[in-house]
Parts: C-alpha cells; sequence; structure tokens
C-alpha cells in the first residue's frame, strides 16, 4: 500500500480501514493514535500536526504527527500564543507541548478523586 502525502491532506492508494502511518507506525500493524489522548487515528477524523513545511507537499512520515481535531487545535492554542514555547522551534515546541498535554491529561483524574 502506497501513503501519499498532498499537504496536510493525506490519501491511500491501497486498501486499508483509513489508517494513515505516522512517525514509524506500521499501517499494516497497529493503527496510528492521538499522541496525546491514544484515541485511534482515522482519515476522515484524524489531524496530521507539521512539525516542519520544509517538505510541504512532500512530507516524510517523520514531519508529521498524528493528533486528534481536539488535541490538535489545543496544541495549535499553545503554540500560536506563547514566544516562550515558538523559540524553541515548531518541532521542539510541538514535541514539548504534546508531553504537556499529555501529562494534563493524567494529571486529572487524579485531581477529581480527591
Amino acid at each position: 500500500m502506497a501513503v501519499v502525502l498532498i499537504g496536510a491532506v493525506v490519501a491511500s492508494s491501497g486498501p486499508n480501514d483509513g489508517n494513515v502511518g505516522a512517525h514509524g507506525v506500521d499501517v499494516h500493524e497497529t493503527p496510528p493514535r492521538c499522541l496525546v489522548c491514544g484515541q485511534q487515528w482515522f482519515l476522515r477524523t484524524g489531524h496530521l500536526h507539521h512539525l516542519t513545511y520544509m517538505r510541504l507537499g512532500y512530507e516524510e512520515m517523520e514531519d508529521l504527527i498524528p493528533l486528534c481535531a481536539a488535541h490538535h487545535a489545543r496544541l495549535h492554542h499553545v503554540f500560536d500564543r506563547s514566544s516562550q514555547w515558538r523559540r524553541h522551534g515548531r518541532s521542539a515546541a510541538s514535541h514539548g507541548i504534546v508531553a504537556m498535554l499529555r501529562r494534563q491529561l493524567e494529571t486529572r483524574p487524579a485531581e477529581a478523586a480527591s
């Protein structure tokens, strides 16, 4: 199966259930998931966040990370409003924000139980 990346749009030329591999995920083995919450990523509902725009239109899998729509919006909310995050560069900041959002998810249930 071939995966063709066109800007932020991903199209599959082979049979699968609409899953697209990203960040080293093998489409044939494990469907990709949102890197923040783990929600299964699907072509129709998932978002791909660009770590770089250097190969826009010719992206490689390591240029993109799979996110659910909500966490993609949240990542941009943080990144676009914080010169502190942007100072690290797009890729490093994106990974840092993903880690921060994960920590927030992990601590919420503990806070609710207290």
